[in-house]
C-alpha cells in the first residue's frame, strides 16, 4: 500500500515561550496565531495516550498561516508531555510535520503508518481533530503527526 499526501500541510516547533516564538514568526511573515491550549485540565481535549497509556497533557499552543503551510507552536506547561520530553532531549525547533491526508480514512492512514514506524508516541482527541504522533526520525528526521477531524 503507498499513501499520496497532497502537501506539506503544517510544520510543529516546540518552544519554551509561545509568546517570544509569535513574535519571531509574524516578523518572518506568519499570520496571525491563534493561541489555545491542549489541556486535560482545561477540558480542551478528549482521552490522549502517551506511548499507549492514558495522560494527561497541559500545553499552550498556537497556529498560524504561513505561505499555505500552518505554523504550529507547542509550549509545555507540564513535565510529563511528548514536548516536554523533548525540550530535554533536543531543545527548542522542528518537532513533527503533518501532511495533507485528508481524503484517506484515519484508521487506514493509522495502520499504514503503524505498519512502518511502530506505535504512535502520542494520540488521541483533541478539541477538533482526532491525532497521532509517530517517531519517523530515523527515516525522516522528525516526528509526522496525522490529523483529520474529531469523529462524531
Amino acid at each position: 500500500m503507498k499513501i499520496a499526501a497532497k502537501r506539506l500541510k503544517q510544520v510543529g516547533m516546540v518552544v519554551t515561550d509561545i509568546d517570544r516564538a509569535i513574535e519571531h514568526w509574524s516578523g518572518l511573515g506568519a499570520g496571525e496565531f491563534r493561541k489555545f491550549f491542549l489541556s486535560s485540565s482545561r477540558g480542551t481535549c478528549g482521552p490522549v495516550f502517551k506511548n499507549g497509556q492514558p495522560h494527561q497533557i497541559e500545553s499552550s499552543m498556537a497556529v498560524a498561516d504561513f505561505n499555505g503551510v500552518q505554523i504550529e507552536l507547542m509550549q509545555p506547561l507540564d513535565d510529563q508531555s511528548i514536548y516536554y520530553d523533548f525540550l530535554q532531549e533536543c531543545g527548542e525547533g522542528l518537532h513533527h510535520l503533518c501532511f495533507d491526508t485528508d481524503d484517506i480514512p484515519f484508521d487506514e492512514l493509522n495502520a499504514y503508518m503503524k505498519d512502518r514506524y511502530g506505535d504512535p508516541i502520542f494520540n488521541g482527541i483533541g478539541a477538533l481533530t482526532q491525532f497521532a504522533y509517530y517517531d519517523c526520525r530515523k527515516k525522516m528526521g522528525s516526528f509526522v503527526e496525522i490529523v483529520t477531524k474529531k469523529p462524531e
